[in-house]
């Protein structure tokens, strides 16, 4: 069942990728001609989804999301099965401090361990919820301000920047892709149990 849903997760994400890649290819003639008070660059990034791959250990996929966490303004919701990178929590409770709603889901065997930031976000009045109804909740997921989602394989640790193999994409301009992602984590959300 679990390799089902992970498999679900994928096929969307490579259908995801496919769309966009398909749209740049097949963009109607309006929006490849370009009067000479635009640039082409400027008619793309306005209309189409806008994904960045960062791959760890040599890309900074801390620094980036510790970026976008700072630029965010409204909301963050965050899934993860392991939150231990402290630069990441204390953006996240920076962000909350400045009067962004941070909510944070976490698998809730791993916020068992010494490391994980679950107690310290949430005694910083973070609202942290334990997911309980998988045996791991393996998402990695960040969505900003309903405009920008990040996801991979990458958990939020210092393992997976400087010790490991990981990625991410950055995802902006996509909103039926975000839409989706955000009703996802509200379903998880809404039956995940308060962080005790």
């Amino acid at each position: 069942m679990m390799y089902w849903m992970y498999f679900k997760r994928c096929l969307v994400l490579f259908w995801a990728l496919f769309a966009v890649l398909f749209a740049a290819l097949v963009q109607p003639v309006w929006a490849k001609t370009v009067t000479l008070a635009q640039s082409s660059a400027a008619v793309v990034a306005s209309s189409s989804p806008q994904i960045t791959a960062l791959f760890s250990p040599q890309d900074n996929i801390e620094q980036a999301i510790v970026a976008a966490i700072g630029r965010a303004n409204k909301q963050i919701l965050v899934q993860a099965y392991l939150l231990t990178d402290n630069k990441i929590s204390d953006a996240l409770i920076a962000a909350h401090k400045r009067g962004v709603a941070v909510q944070v889901m976490l698998d809730a065997e791993r916020s068992k361990t010494k490391a994980s930031d679950g107690q310290r976000m949430s005694d910083a009045g973070i609202e942290v919820r334990l997911e309980t109804a998988y045996e791991n909740a393996h998402n990695k997921v960040m969505i900003l301000d309903g405009a920008l989602l990040i996801s991979g394989s990458y958990n939020f640790t210092y393992a997976a920047q400087f010790k490991n193999a990981e990625n991410i994409m950055l995802i902006k301009n996509a909103p039926q892709l975000i839409a989706q992602y955000t009703q996802n984590w509200r379903n998880h959300f809404a039956v995940a149990v308060p962080f005790k």
